[in-house]
């Protein structure tokens, strides 16, 4: 087989965190190009890179073999397997090393057409599945860990939360499907879909079984097992009354971080009186307050607490510059959400002692 190594080391560079170290199937610590695409795998994904070139041939690339490839010099590889020896070569380089059977390495079918599927942008559906991804949590096991992408004829909406932090973001899809459906996607699996470069292509096409999810663009494909369970009515969390307050971010933000500065971990204390906004911390070391001027006189007065890295992270994540937010008393959440924005941000307090 003869390929281009820029080609090569691109792909390998979008599939290589799916190879797996160490597998029961000893086939997953290695990559497989077969049919025009470079594959890896592990329990939880699949994961296809369409390569510029190659033939028939099926080849399993060891992962101690991607280091070298992307160090070797531009131009064409020439890579032959025999058996379980692999051959790499370049100009005057030569290498061989041990891999595996292509034939013990579980490879998926890339669907032969798109018919049936569901058709988003490429590029809004990336970026409101990254600005809920940081409400997700970071246990596997857990149905807080799932980014639950709730597909419609209209919309999908994304959706993520770790019982601190709720964030909801929605694009509008391209084309229909037959009914309303729910995929609860594995953290790990979405963001290998953000790693893998979609949000370049005009369009991803989605589908499933029930079990499993496709995510396909015509140079991408990502199959993810599904998490199974009754997701959290997130609509719900979202519904409470209170008063609004408009300020801008990157002022916000400024505060949020130096507040950091001072006293880490501790949580932070919001006093709202009016028009003025008054951030503080402390503990037995040190005492920080900062006074921000908001838009708008809110007429109201409450004393909050937050969670700093959690507020912190809700409001670096927000894309605008101008901050809606709602706030509905001592123990409700506040609501963070934009005027040109779909993203809704919910964090909800914790207790303070003054």
């Amino acid at each position: 087989m003869r390929i281009f190594k820029d080609d090569l080391a691109m792909a390998i560079d979008k599939v290589k965190n799916v190879v797996s170290k160490q597998s029961p199937l000893p086939a997953l610590t290695c990559a497989l190009i077969s049919s025009g695409y470079l594959t890896a795998a592990n329990t939880d994904m699949t994961v296809k890179i369409k390569l510029k070139m190659s033939d028939g041939e099926q080849i399993m690339l060891p992962a101690r073999s991607f280091d070298l490839i992307r160090s070797l010099p531009q131009g064409m590889l020439d890579i032959t397997q025999e058996g379980q020896t692999l051959t790499i070569s370049a100009d005057r380089i030569s290498n061989k090393c041990q891999t595996h059977d292509p034939m013990d390495f579980p490879d998926k079918d890339v669907p032969a057409g798109k018919e049936g599927m569901l058709k988003v942008p490429g590029d809004k559906f990336i970026d409101a599945a990254s600005r809920v991804m940081y409400a997700a949590s970071d246990d596997s096991v857990n149905l807080m860990s799932a980014i639950c992408l709730d597909l419609t004829n209209e919309m999908i909406s994304a959706v993520a939360l770790d019982g601190h932090v709720v964030a909801w973001n929605e694009c509008e899809v391209s084309s229909s499907i037959s009914e309303q459906t729910r995929l609860l996607v594995p953290k790990m699996s979405m963001q290998r879909l953000l790693a893998m470069g979609m949000a370049d292509s005009s369009d991803i096409y989605i589908s499933t079984d029930g079990e499993h999810a496709i995510f396909m663009t015509d140079r991408c494909v990502l199959y993810t097992r599904l998490l199974s369970g009754n997701y959290f009515k997130y609509e719900r969390i979202f519904d409470f009354d209170g008063f609004e307050l408009q300020m801008g971010r990157r002022a916000f933000l400024e505060a949020l971080n130096r507040t950091k500065c001072c006293n880490v971990g501790r949580p932070i204390v919001m006093d709202i009186d009016g028009q003025k906004l008054r951030i503080s911390t402390e503990n037995a070391d040190t005492h920080y307050a900062e006074d921000l001027l908001m838009d708008d006189d809110c007429g109201k007065q409450l004393t909050v607490g937050f969670d700093l890295r959690l507020l912190t992270e809700a409001v670096k994540n927000f894309p605008e510059d101008k901050l809606h937010i709602r706030m509905g008393g001592s123990k409700a959440p506040m609501l963070i959400s934009g005027k040109d924005t779909k993203l809704r941000e919910l964090v909800l307090p914790v207790n303070i002692s003054r």
